[in-house]
């Protein structure tokens, strides 16, 4: 093992005799009712994977689904469970209620920003004085044009991600994904900082999501 992973409360719960958890060799390793488990999911929009090895029962799978929900752990679970000989358990009841509980949490966290929503401002310049390229130094170039009267977010290493913003307060604007993005992005913005000499800096974006950590992003505008 190369690196040591703490145990957050869903893995406790899908597996309270687990004894470690480690990273290795692009592997994760763990345990399993006593027995190692090798193993890592992989996903593109739309799709989900797993694959999995228990060693001390000759065992290995591959699951490959065409959903982004975690039906590819129930299925590695239950299969688990099978060859192993183990209490009979309802993965898909107990990942349902799981995922209704998560639906009801992100729900109250989007009305959080709702409320917080600040009404009746406006942005600080024009809308043509935000277009322009703005470059981070490990991603490159994104742009933001005006077109039809309303700003467009484009990322240009990554065509298929572009988006309308629409002003939400002050210089901060709600991101709305165009079809091509293809994955459910929950609410998430742009906020533009302006220097002293009134003109566009820095785009921050704020946009949760697992897979694209947009925080590390930092793109000021080409001089």
């Amino acid at each position: 093992a190369q690196t040591i992973l703490g145990v957050n409360p869903f893995p406790a719960k899908d597996a309270p005799t687990r004894l470690f958890s480690a990273y290795g060799l692009g592997w994760l390793l763990n345990d399993y009712l006593g027995r190692k488990v090798v193993s890592h999911g992989g996903g593109l929009d739309g799709m989900i994977s797993q694959t999995a090895m228990m060693p001390e029962e000759n065992l290995g799978l591959v699951v490959l689904t065409n959903s982004e929900t975690g039906i590819n752990t129930i299925v590695q679970n239950k299969i688990f469970d099978v060859f192993t000989g183990a209490p009979k358990r309802d993965w898909s009841a107990e990942r349902l209620e799981r995922a209704k509980q998560t639906k009801i949490k992100q729900a109250e966290e989007d009305a959080k920003l709702v409320a917080a929503r600040v009404a009746n401002t406006k942005t600080s310049l024009s809308l043509k004085d935000y277009a322009g390229n703005y470059v981070d130094q490990l991603y490159g170039d994104a742009t933001v044009g005006e077109e039809n009267g309303k700003l467009v977010l484009r990322f240009v290493q990554s065509p298929n991600f572009v988006a309308d913003l629409e002003h939400w307060h002050y210089d901060t604007f709600q991101i709305k994904w165009r079809p091509s993005a293809a994955y459910n992005f929950p609410r998430g913005f742009v906020t533009f900082t302006i220097d002293k000499m009134g003109k566009t800096d820095e785009m921050k974006i704020d946009q949760p999501n697992n897979d694209f950590w947009f925080y590390e992003l930092e793109f000021h505008r080409s001089k």
